[in-house]
């Protein structure tokens, strides 16, 4: 297991929580296909797929509670949320090319960021949106 959750990822938001969660098993999938010689094909693109589809979908809930109980710091969120954006294409390009140090890089670049934003981002965000009372 390339990402193992632990209870110090959980930021008292359960949308925000239950989301990241999934995002987790997502890249875990991404990298048992890796670890098991999947052949790269449509398994690596399905999942891909998956991961940045349903990124774009936690990005806009988290989006929303911030600008809806307005939160200082959702300009530099969003911000966060770009960069994701352009770099998960940027390796995604690399991937149809059939560069295969992309998948290398994917994973790497999944697994640092998810940690940081989740444990530093995203936790200022819930500790105000706790703070308006979103649970």
């Amino acid at each position: 297991m390339l990402f193992e959750w632990s209870p110090k990822f959980i930021l008292g938001v359960k949308a925000i929580d239950d989301q990241h969660r999934k995002l987790v098993v997502i890249l875990n999938q991404l990298d048992d296909l890796i670890k098991n010689g999947a052949p790269q094909s449509d398994s690596w693109v399905s999942i891909f797929n998956e991961l940045l589809e349903y990124a774009q979908y936690h990005f806009k809930t988290e989006e929303e509670l911030m600008f809806d109980h307005s939160f200082g710091g959702l300009q530099d969120h969003i911000k966060e949320h770009a960069f994701f954006r352009s770099k998960i294409t940027s390796l995604k390009k690399g991937l149809d090319a059939n560069d295969l140090h992309a998948i290398d890089e994917l994973l790497y670049f999944l697994m640092v960021w998810l940690q940081n934003h989740i444990l530093v981002v995203d936790r200022r965000c819930c500790v105000f949106l706790n703070q308006e009372g979103v649970v």
